[in-house]
């Protein structure tokens, strides 16, 4: 049986994120953006607050700004030297 330790623990957490997409120019606008999460007592509430809005700033970041290009079925970043 595997020893606990302070890292073995079970955090629930819910992200949903509100968007408008014009349809003038196809630009997405975040409305709102929505995160509970359990993670049983909070002994630093602001360190959990401040990895929640990091962890969202992070998933925006990479749904805005990150993005493969497929050509005749294949994806044409191979690795990070062509990835933009």
């Amino acid at each position: 049986m595997k020893k606990p330790n302070q890292w073995d623990c079970k955090i629930l957490i819910f992200f949903n994120t509100n968007f408008k997409v014009s349809r003038l120019n196809g630009k997405v606008k975040v409305v709102k953006v929505t995160v509970a999460i359990d993670c049983g007592i909070a002994i630093h509430p602001d360190n959990i607050i401040a990895q929640t809005e990091g962890c969202v700033v992070m998933g925006l970041t990479a749904a805005y700004k990150s993005g493969l290009t497929i050509e005749k079925g294949k994806i044409v970043e191979q690795n990070f030297h062509n990835y933009e």
